[in-house]
């Protein structure tokens, strides 16, 4: 959600990401587990997670403090090769 959006707005973007971060390790978990299907590339599920998380962890500093929070980290989509 864009930094100047309602309250309400930021909280529920934070709720999907937080929500997207549980799907996108269960689908790397259920895709390692799995012998007929292909891995998921561990080092960009990895960086995906940790933009998540540091994205996550910005949004907590912005409202804890009320200033504005460090800019979100990006990472590649993990379909994308």
């Amino acid at each position: 959600a864009d930094p100047g959006a309602a309250p309400e707005e930021r909280d529920r973007a934070r709720r999907t990401l937080t929500a997207s971060l549980v799907e996108l390790r269960e689908a790397g978990d259920t895709a390692a587990g799995e012998w007929w299907q292909r891995a998921l590339p561990e080092q960009r599920l990895l960086a995906a997670e940790r933009a998540g998380h540091r994205t996550l962890a910005a949004t907590a500093h912005r409202r804890r403090s009320g200033g504005a929070a460090p800019p979100a980290v990006h990472a590649p989509s993990i379909g994308a090769e």
